[in-house]
């Protein structure tokens, strides 16, 4: 921020108009005051305005500054002044120059007479208008071809055609070579070139008897399409995206003219011979620029450069001379001279700053300082009895909280920024793009509303929100700049998938900046409605899957459970509802006994109504104290058999989608080499026969084309069993909780292992996490007795070949939960855990104080019998023995002394003695007493084996 402030000489306030950065110009157009400059001003709706200010003791803007204003017919992309007029039209005064998008019009401003007591008024008269053929970009006069009396316009187009007009008649129009995107223009007189900015970050240069000289036809016209190529004179490369062209012009023939350009970062100045003056690097990003010659020495140049922090640089060549702080950031800034009546003298050199809002006004670099100022004193008399008294209070809060501590909460533990989230009740009609809208009619949508709410002034505020597939969200991350008072965001949910819906979640973060810089964020989850994805539908009788929920309350109608249906007063027993575009689920309830049954043709469709059902009747029978007595079980098989199923499915889904990539890469790399080699017969002097190169390169394009849609079509289906998967494995966890009555805290540890977040996009996938987790728990909390932390082989991520240790240790898991295993005890030993490969007694922590499965580990290195490794555990040794008694007739399993903290997992090798083979007698009379040891069934558990079927047929209570 810079010490001092440019002072406002005469401003006007902002009016909204839509200004552009080159619809400022400042120029004489009034003969009256020939030394007097106007500022005119235009705007993308077509209104040219032209000011004579007047300065005035608060530097205010009056009524009769204000010249002219006048609505013209299409936009204003640029203004300029200077004589276009010759002969006897011409007058002292300069003329006006509009360029609109297909027009170009000069116009002269003249004094109209009034009447009586009306005063004299100005007016804006058309002198001459040329119709464009191409889309006006920008354009630049100038005395081309070495005139002096008059001036010329040239016009460049989008496309790159440089349209030269003689006052009232087109001269010529050209082609650019090599363009592609247009850029700023200027022309140099000293040499009468002009230089363009091209899309390559460079300048280039072409001369006007060049350009003038280059057709084949007779008669110029717009629409000329031949003529002589044309090349430049020079090119000098930039490097960086260019804002803004300038050039100084030389007064003298022998001395070259300047050309400033402003780039992202770069200030350089260039002669007009292509050779670099100067060039000053900023550390700012630069904005707008103006220049003008020294008054002072030769050869030097003064650069005004505006700052995207608000402030103006005054450049002397490369050295920094001055700094103000503007009011605001100027959108376009150019230099003028004009009366000033208080003074009764010309002002020159003032600064006009055209803002991004309109804002208009002329400054000057003042040497007022802005200093903050502080207040005054407080002044009042000091009673000194409530002082003693503050100061006895403050004292016994200070010693209380050094002997209790201060369990206050810290203001910077209160949040900054408070987001408060609405979602409606009223579905409305979806207007998004659906594919559930191929087998529906009308989709429903729903609004969150978020609102943001600060006391402090916060920065670069970012909300993002992830819903689940098949939701999707009309936007999932809104930005704002600065948040100072309140902010509300709307934003939709909606179907826009025909998969069955696994979670009605919707995952929020806010991040921001504190008043203080600080990065912060805050995260919620927001709850859709059911009605978003279900809709009501008739029962049906069978079907395939079936749930039964038993309770300990009386069965509840289900018009109360599922009150935002409009259902028929027949459905209270009895109600089916179906997913936009997919399967249909009937609920029944019981009218003799407290279970509710779910079914149907579809089993990931019974996650949602059963979650949903299940948590609408907890939250009906707890009380206004948070107490509740309502139980609710399982008591039938669990769906490990489709769970299976399905798990194929998904790993079947993902290896298509493998090989699918593999044939668009190969078909890929076949048509690249194609293509080199027709570009190596293309380059050929020789003409060469194609040898059917072209038809190949067709038809392995139309093999890519369809390679494409194949990778689209299979990674659809694989998320569609993602998402079916994901649906059965919540579905799973939740009978689980139920049947076998687990902590809440068991069921969150076995979430995180057997996952029903269903990735498709990352290539660690499903299988490879899942199996990782569950093969961690059978190592360490589901581990059998006196196994714990004994993997015999580290636990990796690569992708599998099968899937059936996968459903082997879903099994196992399962297997060992329901004959009493617990999921709250997972421990494991640094150097014994399944993901570390080799661990060092240094780089393992301190195992001071550290439980392991119910032992104590101390630092004190023991002496261990001969032949163990892993101390009072001797399981593991016992089948090495038995393994190593079957391989060679002398026993090797020996081993040597070392102590029983650095467990680790050896391989065959490892076993044998550095001594050579011990007697096996002696070795079972130094062998600890070994733990009874369970037999486990290491094949895949069928439902029937886990929960056996009661042989007595349930009665049919429906």
């Amino acid at each position: 921020m810079s010490l001092f402030k440019a002072r406002e000489w005469w401003q006007v306030d902002g009016r909204n108009e839509q200004e552009d950065a080159s619809s400022l110009a400042v120029g004489s157009l009034t003969e009256e005051n020939e030394n007097t400059h106007q500022i005119i001003v235009g705007s993308l709706k077509g209104i040219i305005q032209v000011y004579q200010p007047t300065a005035r003791q608060d530097a205010s803007y009056g009524v009769d500054d204000l010249l002219v204003e006048q609505q013209l017919s299409a936009p204003v992309l640029q203004v300029a002044c200077g004589r276009f007029l010759s002969g006897p039209q011409s007058s002292s005064a300069e003329q006006l120059v509009v360029l609109h998008p297909r027009q170009l019009t000069v116009y002269q401003l003249s004094r109209k007479q009034g009447l009586d007591t009306q005063g004299d008024s100005f007016v804006l008269s058309m002198v001459y208008q040329h119709t464009l053929a191409r889309s006006a970009y920008s354009f630049t006069v100038g005395h081309f071809g070495g005139v002096k009396s008059k001036e010329y316009i040239a016009v460049l187009s989008l496309d790159g055609v440089l349209s030269v007009f003689e006052q009232d008649s087109h001269s010529f129009s050209r082609f650019l070579p090599g363009f592609l995107l247009p850029g700023p223009i200027e022309y140099v007189e000293r040499n009468d070139r002009f230089v363009v900015c091209t899309s390559e970050y460079s300048l280039e240069s072409f001369k006007y008897q060049d350009l003038a000289t280059a057709t084949d036809d007779k008669v110029e016209n717009q629409n000329a399409n031949t003529g002589r190529r044309i090349s430049a004179d020079w090119k000098f490369g930039i490097g960086e995206p260019i804002h803004r062209i300038q050039v100084i012009q030389s007064q003298d023939k022998d001395e070259p003219a300047s050309i400033l350009v402003l780039s992202k970062q770069t200030l350089t100045s260039i002669l007009d011979t292509g050779s670099i003056s100067w060039s000053k690097r900023f550390d700012f990003t630069p904005v707008n620029l103006t220049s003008y010659p020294s008054l002072m020495f030769d050869n030097r140049i003064i650069s005004l450069v505006v700052t995207d922090t608000d402030t103006l640089l005054v450049y002397d060549n490369i050295t920094l001379r001055w700094a103000a702080q503007l009011p605001y950031r100027p959108h376009s800034l150019c230099r003028g001279k004009f009366w000033d009546a208080l003074a009764s003298g010309m002002r020159e050199g003032l600064v006009v700053l055209l803002g991004e809002e309109s804002e208009l006004s002329i400054c000057y670099l003042g040497t007022d300082p802005t200093i903050h100022t502080p207040p005054p004193p407080d002044t009042r008399e000091v009673n000194y009895e409530d002082t003693d008294r503050e100061l006895a209070k403050l004292s016994g809060i200070i010693r209380q909280s050094q002997k209790t501590g201060n369990n206050n909460v810290s203001n910077k533990n209160i949040p900054q920024l408070k987001v408060e989230t609405t979602v409606s009740s009223q579905m409305e009609l979806c207007h998004f793009p659906s594919r559930v809208f191929e087998l529906e009619q009308a989709v429903p949508m729903v609004q969150i509303a978020v609102k943001l709410s600060t006391t402090s002034p916060l920065t670069r505020v970012r909300v993002s929100l992830l819903a689940t597939t098949p939701l999707h969200l009309s936007q999932e991350t809104i930005s704002i700049t600065s948040l100072t008072d309140t902010e509300t965001i709307k934003v939709f949910a909606y179907l826009y998938e025909t998969f069955v819906v696994s979670s009605l979640e919707v995952k929020m973060v806010v991040t921001f900046l504190s008043s203080n810089g600080v990065p912060q964020s805050q995260a919620y989850t927001i709850l859709l409605p059911l009605s978003l994805v279900v809709k009501p539908c008739p029962p049906i009788k069978d079907a395939d899957f079936k749930v039964t929920l038993s309770t300990n309350k009386p069965a509840v109608s289900l018009l109360e459970i599922f009150p935002e249906f409009v259902l028929d007063s027949s459905m209270a027993n009895a109600a089916g509802f179906q997913i936009y575009g997919g399967p249909s689920i009937t609920v029944l309830s019981s009218k003799t006994s407290q279970r509710y049954r779910l079914q149907s043709e579809n089993l990931p469709s019974l996650w949602i109504i059963t979650q949903q059902i299940q948590s609408r009747l907890k939250q009906r029978f707890t009380d206004s104290s948070g107490k509740s007595e309502f139980e609710c079980s399982y008591t039938s098989s669990l769906p490990l058999q489709e769970f299976y199923a399905e798990i194929d499915n998904h790993f079947a889904k993902r290896k298509q989608v493998q090989t699918c990539m593999e044939t668009l890469a190969q078909r890929t790399a076949q048509f690249r080499a194609i293509e080199r080699r027709l570009l190596t017969r293309f380059k050929d002097k020789t003409p060469t026969p194609l040898t059917n190169l072209d038809m190949l390169l067709e038809g392995t394009y139309k093999q890519v084309l369809g390679s494409c849609d194949q990778v689209d079509i299979i990674n659809r289906e694989l998320e569609r069993s993602g998402a079916n998967l994901s649906c059965i494995v919540r579905l799973l966890l939740l009978l689980v909780r139920l049947s076998l009555t687990i902590s809440e805290e068991e069921v969150e540890k076995l979430e995180s292992a057997l996952t029903p977040i269903v990735q498709s996009c990352q290539e660690q996938g499903w299988e490879e996490t899942t199996d990782a987790g569950l093969t961690f728990l059978l190592r360490t909390a589901l581990a059998k007795p006196g196994r714990e932390n004994q993997g015999a082989t580290p636990i990796t991520l690569d992708y599998p070949k099968e899937v059936t240790r996968l459903k082997k240790h879903v099994s196992s898991v399962v297997d060992r939960i329901n004959k009493g295993g617990k999921i709250h005890d997972i421990t494991v030993m640094p150097d014994s855990s399944p993901f570390v490969h080799e661990v060092t007694q240094d780089e393992a922590f301190d195992k001071e104080a550290l439980e392991v499965v119910g032992k104590s580990v101390s630092n004190e290195k023991e002496i261990t019998p001969v032949g163990t490794r892993f101390g009072e555990s001797g399981e593991r040794t016992r089948s090495a023995r038995i393994r190593s008694a079957r391989s060679a007739r002398s026993t090797r399993s020996s081993r040597s002394s070392r102590p029983s903290s650095r467990a680790s997992v050896s391989s065959e090798d490892d076993d044998i003695p550095p001594d050579g083979p011990v007697d096996l007698d002696q070795l079972d009379k130094d062998m600890p007493p070994l733990l009874p040891v369970q037999n486990y069934k290491k094949v895949i558990e069928s439902p029937q084996e886990i929960f056996p079927n009661p042989e007595k047929s349930e009665e049919d209570i429906w």
